[in-house]
């Protein structure tokens, strides 16, 4: 079951994720859904249409959530080790 908080954007973007999708799906699905509103549709012969994730990707020109979210988990987690060694 997915609940809404009430805001403008809660037919857009539900807060949590349904109980059969893992965590990290849910988070790209998210990011989708933000960038996927964040840059609108395109032109094209067809008329308009919504950019495909390789577009999104290309046009923020960094990793995933997910991948962003664990490389900084990794980088706290040797910044904790670090710290024991003193």
């Amino acid at each position: 079951m997915i609940t809404h908080h009430k805001t403008p954007y809660s037919k857009t973007f539900p807060i949590l994720p349904k109980r059969h999708m893992p965590m990290p799906d849910f988070l790209l699905v998210f990011e989708r859904q933000i960038l996927t509103k964040t840059f609108r549709p395109i032109q094209s012969k067809e008329g308009l249409r919504i950019r495909n994730n390789k577009e999104l990707q290309k046009l923020i020109k960094r990793e995933d959530i997910v991948q962003y979210t664990t490389a900084q988990i990794l980088k706290w987690l040797g910044y904790l080790d670090r710290m024991e060694d003193i």
